[in-house]
């Protein structure tokens, strides 16, 4: 009879190892299952992160090469006035302002005496 419950009890035990271990390797399997499920998970943000910038990039340069181009135009037209002025024009331009600099009556504040 002790043999029996010896027997029985060393049966038992073996049933729980077998299930123990049958639980370690579902757990094991779990987890890999998470890390692969994260690792999947970190490269589609990681692609995405890396099409967003590639996008804003693309983008932040054509708005920089619009702005570039407005500006250059800009200044293109301004030159295209200034190389039609002739030098009768520009003197009299100058003449007018020069007197505002020069010591005398044609302004309105006081003299500078050095």
């Amino acid at each position: 009879m002790e043999r029996d419950i010896i027997g029985s009890v060393i049966e038992v035990e073996e049933e729980i190892r077998k299930k123990l271990e049958a639980e370690e390797k579902k757990a094991r399997e779990w987890l890999e299952q998470v890390r692969n499920d994260a690792e999947q998970e970190i490269k589609r943000e990681e692609t995405s992160i890396q099409q967003d910038f590639a996008e804003t990039i693309q983008n932040e340069k054509a708005a920089a090469e619009k702005e570039a181009s407005e500006t250059l135009k800009g200044v293109k037209d301004k030159a295209g006035r200034l190389d039609v002025l002739t030098d009768t024009v520009l003197n009299e331009i100058i003449s007018r302002h020069i007197i505002m600099i020069l010591p005398g009556e044609g302004h309105d504040s006081p003299d500078v005496k050095s």
